[in-house]
């Protein structure tokens, strides 16, 4: 099975991908993860800004990953234009699209907080640790990663809108959009998930 997961930044996505990765037995693939994981100073600095990497380079990253995956994917952060959609097409996936609205979005991701060790994350008023700047698995500091800061939530959501809002038309036309409402809890969000695959 091959599902594409698609919405704004802080839909959900994430989340429900862990949850069905279990569920299906198949590998959740974030390309949020293999960006913020590249060494490339960079791709840091575009990450920082709140920007995205050009086509041709997520093509070729999110490609090679693929290619070690033969039982069926979780892809979550890819597409996010149509030229990266195009790419994607050999495999005939589902897409699940999270709808939410910006101001959901917004408050989502200016109260997450990522562990600095290891990288579990928070939500301040939906799943917060026990002590608000320690993480209760292993100790670490917990931090607000650049992309979820105000001025860069801002930013994302625009180009969210311009570049990857086209997708969900793309997708309706091929018939493969499931769309998701996402601006509930995570558990009533993955309820409808499983009652729609």
């Amino acid at each position: 099975m091959y599902l594409i997961l698609l919405g704004a930044p802080g839909s959900g996505k994430g989340t429900q991908a862990e949850k069905l990765s279990k569920h299906l037995g198949i590998p959740h693939i974030s390309t949020g993860d293999i960006l913020r994981n590249n060494p490339d100073p960079r791709i840091q600095a575009i990450l920082n800004a709140g920007k995205f990497v050009s086509d041709n380079e997520m093509i070729e990253l999110v490609t090679n990953r693929l290619k070690q995956e033969k039982n069926g994917w979780i892809l979550d952060g890819f597409p996010r234009t149509l030229t990266q959609a195009d790419s994607l097409k050999a495999y005939h996936a589902q897409v699940l699209y999270f709808k939410i609205d910006d101001e959901v979005v917004k408050k989502r991701l200016s109260l997450r907080r990522t562990c600095s060790n290891c990288k579990a994350i928070y939500h301040l008023e939906t799943k917060p640790p026990t002590n608000n700047s320690i993480c209760d698995l292993c100790g670490g500091l917990l931090i607000q990663r650049n992309d979820d800061k105000a001025e860069v939530i801002e930013s994302r959501l625009q180009i969210y809108h311009e570049k990857t809002a086209p997708l969900i038309a793309y997708y309706k036309k091929e018939g493969s959009l499931i769309e998701i409402p996402s601006s509930g809890t995570a558990e009533e969000t993955y309820n409808t998930i499983i009652e729609l695959i």
